[in-house]
This record gives C-alpha cells, structure tokens and sequence, in this order.
C-alpha cells in the first residue's frame, strides 16, 4: 500500500482511505491488464491484515498510471 488517510481528532471524516499506486512507462502500456491484475493481487493480500481490517469505514483504491495519465480507477473491496 502506497498512501493511507486516517482519521485524526479533532477533525471527523466519513472514511478512512488506502491507496495502491501502479506506475508504467509509455512503453510498457500494453503490460495495462496485467499490472491491474498485480495491484488488485498484492490490495487484497494487504486487505488480509489485521490492523487494516480494524480500520472503521476503509475504502480502498487502486490506481494505475501510463506515463502521467490515470488510466485505471478502482475501489477494491477485501474479502
């Protein structure tokens, strides 16, 4: 996992969040599905954990890059 947002008094939020970010070169965009493939994979196993999964209200994003575009998006949802 790249980035976690807790929730920190004094200032109340809905969620809490968790980022996995996948980066690619422009050459290597072909390679798109299998890195969301591997970012969903290693999400879920980081989901498994204990501590994450005390965590109240946790959305968890994935997010893959080709170059400086955004070209895949997804809450992944644990098990």
């Amino acid at each position: 996992m790249d980035l976690l947002l807790l929730r920190r008094p004094p200032f109340p939020a809905p969620h809490q969040f968790a980022f996995e970010l996948k980066f690619l070169h422009q050459k290597k965009a072909a390679g798109l599905p299998a890195a969301i493939d591997e970012g969903r994979a290693q999400f879920l196993r980081y989901l498994e954990r204990e501590d994450l999964q005390q965590l109240e209200s946790l959305k968890a994003w994935l997010a893959v890059f080709v170059g400086a575009e955004l070209r895949h998006l997804e809450e992944v949802e644990g098990e």
